[in-house]
């Protein structure tokens, strides 16, 4: 018997929140990243991950992804969860400032696993967990999305306040 898993991802209005910086460390993001977010979602280290790393020797620039991932609901048949990407880019200057991009996104999925028992039955099953997300969750993840765009901002603040 196979299992399907059906995704439902809410994003906020603004897919990226983008911002620049001119400053003459801008590693110095990379070090306070975790410690912004840290106070603002109560994470712990184990949900804070770097997905890309490139490094440029030639010019000196580079380019972070970090997400940061964690759990609101967790069941046999569910889960549901919130993710933040931050992109950060731009080139360690050899004197003087350089401007660092920092590209802030946040998301929550919906995850709902469901056997393959027979076409029928799966379809009705697929019908009920969508009404189920637009009746009972929409107004859920509506306050969630909500507090990830306000946690996006503060975080934007805090990058800026840190940095300039």
């Amino acid at each position: 018997m196979e299992e399907k898993i059906i995704k439902e991802i809410i994003i906020p209005k603004e897919e990226y929140l983008e911002f620049n910086i001119e400053t003459s460390n801008p590693l110095n993001a990379y070090k306070k990243h975790y410690e912004i977010f840290a106070k603002m979602l109560e994470i712990r280290r184990s949900r804070h991950y770097i997905r890309d790393l490139r490094f440029d020797a030639t010019d000196n620039s580079f380019f972070i992804r970090i997400d940061i991932s964690d759990t609101f609901d967790n069941s046999k048949f569910f889960r549901t969860y919130y993710l933040i990407e931050t992109i950060l880019s731009g080139s360690i200057p050899k004197e003087g400032k350089s401007n660092l991009n920092i590209k802030l996104r946040g998301k929550i999925i919906y995850e709902l696993t469901i056997s393959d028992e027979n076409k029928l039955l799966f379809f009705i099953k697929k019908l009920l967990a969508h009404l189920h997300f637009q009746l009972f969750y929409k107004k859920v993840f509506e306050d969630r999305i909500k507090r990830i765009e306000e946690v996006l901002e503060k975080a934007k603040n805090e990058f800026i306040r840190i940095l300039s």
